[in-house]
């Protein structure tokens, strides 16, 4: 090689690059012109290249990226321009000058070599793709490409654009294959595990704002039918009272949303101080009484923010309008405490009873809907408590009991939110079960295994103080085609029949046998999108007495 004369290319290509080459360039800087040089050099020498012709590949990467000093886009060409009028400058032959040329052409991105010399150079200038730094070196070449190119990607976006360059580009030398192809494998490995894992991250993301925006859409689903129950009784109470005028319509309206409002405020501590504490005479009793001194609260309130606002009066006035002498006569308190009275056993009953034999299956009865038996596919989750016939024996038959009714209300909620119906209690069993749409959408039946769990995690200590342990459960669940239907005269009830309830009967009984926490079958698991944060695990096939075919059955971990 001229040595003079790549010193004098060193010493320019550095000056114009040093004075000239914008700071944003983080990528393609010096430092990494410098670094193609002597990669190439190494490749050129391991395909042994004569000295003339590593001359050329040498001075081909120093002008290889001096273009990026005008223009970022199409730099390549205006690297061959600067390169050509150097060399010419210094009587350089004109077929090196145009070999030059095509081997600073050749580093275009996917550009095919067209011979030794052109291999040699695009090896060199990707060669980071086989080194250990190829993550800290594209981390920099993002940072250049916001600058100049505005696009901006998200870490799994980038990843996955790092995964197809190092798929779609091959090292085009022996030499390079050889010696860093290892690398470079570890590489797309590397980021092939990256991109599952913020994968993995953004669909839980993502899962947890659906589920978030699920949450927000039924309370507000459920804050407007109280709202218009509430409207519904404030207006019925007030046209009682002062007949079809329009300042009843008025009036009704206003105490509707306020009693619309406390009846949604206040239903949990009714729940928790009432009806868990008393009777089913002694809730009604109270439950009514204290609807009727609400209905007549918010009348009263109702008719004040109505002559104050709409009808313009002030205090001294409402006192002797016609409006307040209806409502405060006999015949009004009477009129209204006998309306609130029937208003309110009746709403009593309602949600007492349907604490029975639960709101969905009540609401099911109501309508009808199995009166005549229909076939449907249902979901089925058993859950049993462990070791229940020696802890019955150990505690006591009351103390027992108390901890049955404890755990059965305490998964109550984990259950209701995940639209589950209680089907039935038998011992210290409990039965839930979910219309299959409902129970695979959202994968409602495994969240609400993993919610009783979260659950009774967090009331540990409680049932450890009461109770000196925190009982453990097995779950069993399947899914498949039942018969629905009302069933008895003196004592109606909503049964299901079919194979499904025996199956799934069996797969919880298969929990101990196998040690496993949960199990469900297959049949079901291959309808549900699992979260990304769970997994399935296969746990063995089985064939049940008096059934045909195996019933393969897994278990479910949560990361």
């Amino acid at each position: 090689m001229n040595t003079n004369l790549m010193q004098e290319i060193e010493a320019y290509v550095t000056q114009l690059m040093e004075e000239k080459l914008p700071k944003e360039l983080y990528y393609h800087d010096l430092n990494h012109t410098r670094e193609v040089v002597a990669r190439a050099l190494e490749i050129g020498s391991g395909e042994k290249l004569t000295g003339e012709e590593l001359e050329i590949v040498a001075i081909a990467a120093w002008f290889h990226d001096v273009g990026y000093t005008e223009q970022y886009v199409g730099h390549e060409e205006e690297s061959q321009f600067i390169a050509e009028n150097f060399l010419r400058s210094k009587n350089y032959p004109e077929e090196k000058i145009t070999i030059i040329k095509n081997c600073i052409l050749a580093t275009k991105y996917l550009h095919d070599a067209g011979n030794i010399l052109e291999s040699v150079l695009i090896d060199a200038d990707r060669l980071s793709m086989g080194l250990e730094n190829f993550e800290e070196r594209g981390e920099l070449l993002r940072k250049e490409w916001e600058v100049y190119l505005d696009k901006h990607y998200t870490d799994k976006e980038w990843c996955d654009i790092q995964i197809k360059y190092l798929q779609e580009t091959e090292f085009l030398t022996r030499y390079a294959f050889l010696r860093y192809q290892e690398q470079k494998d570890r590489n797309l490995k590397l980021f092939k595990e990256r991109s599952i894992q913020l994968e993995r991250e953004t669909s839980k993301i993502t899962q947890q704002s659906k589920a978030y925006a699920i949450q927000i859409s039924n309370t507000l689903l459920n804050a407007a039918g109280t709202i218009f129950l509430g409207l519904v009784i404030g207006i019925s109470l007030s046209l009682t009272v002062w007949g079809n005028y329009s300042y009843s319509w008025g009036i009704g309206s206003i105490s509707g949303f306020l009693i619309g409002l406390a009846l949604r405020i206040g239903d949990r501590p009714f729940e928790r101080l009432i009806i868990r504490k008393f009777n089913f005479p002694v809730s009604l009793f109270i439950g009514t009484f204290t609807l009727i001194a609400l209905f007549k609260s918010a009348q009263y309130i109702g008719m004040v923010i109505y002559d104050l606002l709409l009808a313009e009066m002030n205090f001294s006035e409402i006192t002797e309008s016609r409006i307040f002498k209806d409502i405060i006569s006999t015949q009004g308190i009477m009129i209204m405490l006998w309306s609130a009275f029937l208003i309110s056993v009746i709403l009593n009953i309602i949600k007492l009873t349907s604490r029975i034999i639960g709101p969905r299956l009540m609401m099911n009865y109501i309508m009808g809907m199995y009166h005549k038996p229909i076939e449907e596919e249902r979901i089925f989750m058993f859950l049993d408590i462990n070791s229940s016939t020696s802890l019955a024996e150990k505690m006591g038959t009351e103390k027992y009991h108390e901890l049955l009714n404890r755990f059965f209300y305490d998964i109550g909620e984990p259950i209701s939110k995940s639209k589950g119906e209680i089907y039935q209690y038998v011992g210290d069993e409990v039965v839930v079960t979910w219309k299959m749409k409902d129970g695979v959408k959202n994968a409602n039946c495994i969240r609400c295994y993993f919610r009783i769990e979260k659950q009774m995690e967090k009331l540990r200590p409680e049932y450890i103080k009461k109770f000196g342990f925190c009982p453990e459960f097995k779950v069993g669940m399947h899914g498949g085609k039942v018969i629905t239907g009302e069933v008895g005269r003196t004592k109606t009830e909503i049964v299901f029949h079919g194979d499904v309830i025996n199956t799934t009967e069996r797969i919880l009984n298969q929990c101990i046998s196998l040690g496993k926490k949960m199990l469900i079958s297959e049949n079901l698991l291959r309808r549900l999108d699992l979260l990304p944060s769970i997994h399935a695990e296969y746990v063995t096939t089985r064939l049940f007495k008096g059934k045909e075919n195996e019933v393969s059955l897994y278990t479910l971990i949560k990361e």
